[in-house]
């Protein structure tokens, strides 16, 4: 019996883990891209009238964005704002780095100053912001921005929760103008301003070029550090101070990164003849071209050029022709878990009627 109810509160147990941490971490990558003609949970205010969806961005004429307007004056629409509630844009922010977008202020509009405002981590009474705004010129072109996340990019405006508090429990995200020094309810302004593409993002282990995605741009970024020998903390995957085929071996083979071998050309998670042909195609091996050889096209040690002491050190890595990398072990699935926990109620309940089974009664 005692067994019986141990497996019982274990599997409520993980039932309540899991229904308390289910939709707490932020989407790292998430984007709010307007594409389907919705405003994708983005909201101003008491004002619907004034956050729209329109078509002809900077992309074309299919091209969809969000449009959000202040009347300035008073009142509610009277500041140039608009937030998000809703998990993509919630949760735990930790592992997040900045909030990318593009935005187009138009030339009737007025010049703003943008500042990224995180709510949390129980109400919106507590806010961090931007420390330093954007300023979005009203001349109606297209922009890339980027908004950082970190201790040093945004201060406290309202509340006593702490930067760490707050990154791991944001309950809003919203984009407003707040001009001069940091506030914490923004600035007035009569303006309407153009926005697309927000995404989240993230700090990825070997995403040199921070495009949430670790491939061939990033393997080719490290040979260029390793080549240059100016030893860049960025690029120290081994943390032992120098840039050099260590961290070559670690961005291939480490399983957080490509999980794969030296030699890999293609990135097809193996170095097989393949890799060879790619390589050998190109036409660069021994050409007595100084520098003109990538990773696709076999510089593999980091040197610029493509010959036999790639092959050498490709090799002598041992991970030719041997498929695939066995991949990480992972935590199992929430699915696994409780299928797991019924199996242990469902052995200690087999085992307890085995016992009984066993058992006479006394007198």
């Amino acid at each position: 019996m005692a067994r019986n109810l141990l497996a019982i509160f274990f599997l409520l147990g993980i039932i309540a883990l899991l229904s308390t941490t289910a939709g707490m971490a932020a989407s790292i990558g998430g984007t709010s891209d307007f594409q389907d003609g919705s405003v994708q949970g983005w909201s101003n205010s008491n004002r619907a009238d004034l956050i729209t969806v329109q078509s002809g961005g900077q992309n074309g004429p299919d091209d969809q964005f969000l449009v959000v307007e202040a009347t300035g004056g008073s009142g509610s629409g009277s500041k140039l704002a608009l937030f998000n509630d809703d998990d993509l844009w919630t949760g735990d922010f930790s592992a997040a780095t900045s909030l990318n977008l593009d935005m187009m202020n138009p030339t009737a509009s007025s010049e703003l100053e943008m500042r990224l405002v995180l709510f949390g981590p129980n109400n919106t009474s507590s806010r961090w912001t931007s420390d330093v705004a954007i300023t979005v010129p009203n001349d109606g072109e297209w922009r890339s921005y980027s908004f950082p996340i970190d201790e040093e990019a945004i201060v406290p405006v309202r509340g006593g929760a702490t930067f760490e508090e707050v990154s791991n429990g944001v309950i809003r995200t919203m984009l407003r103008h707040d001009s001069g020094s940091p506030s914490a309810g923004g600035t007035v302004v009569a303006a309407s301003l153009a926005i697309d593409n927000i995404i989240l993002r993230g700090a990825l282990r070997g995403d040199f070029d921070q495009n949430n995605v670790v491939d061939v741009a990033d393997v080719d970024l490290l040979l260029m550090e390793v080549g240059a020998g100016t030893n860049s903390t960025d690029f120290d995957l081994d943390s032992n101070g120098t840039v050099n085929r260590d961290d070559i071996r670690v961005m291939l083979n480490a399983a957080d990164i490509l999980n794969s071998y030296v030699g890999d050309a293609n990135l097809d998670g193996q170095f097989d003849s393949g890799d060879l042909v790619l390589v050998l195609q190109t036409g660069v091996y021994e050409d007595n071209l100084p520098m003109n050889a990538s990773w696709e096209s076999g510089d593999w040690n980091g040197d610029g050029d493509f010959d036999s002491g790639d092959l050498v050190f490709a090799l002598q890595e041992g991970g030719y022709e041997r498929g695939m990398r066995p991949a990480v072990a992972v935590v199992p699935e929430p699915s696994s878990l409780i299928l797991l926990a019924l199996g242990i109620l469902l052995a200690t309940g087999a085992r307890s009627r085995r016992d009984l089974r066993g058992c006479t009664l006394g007198s």
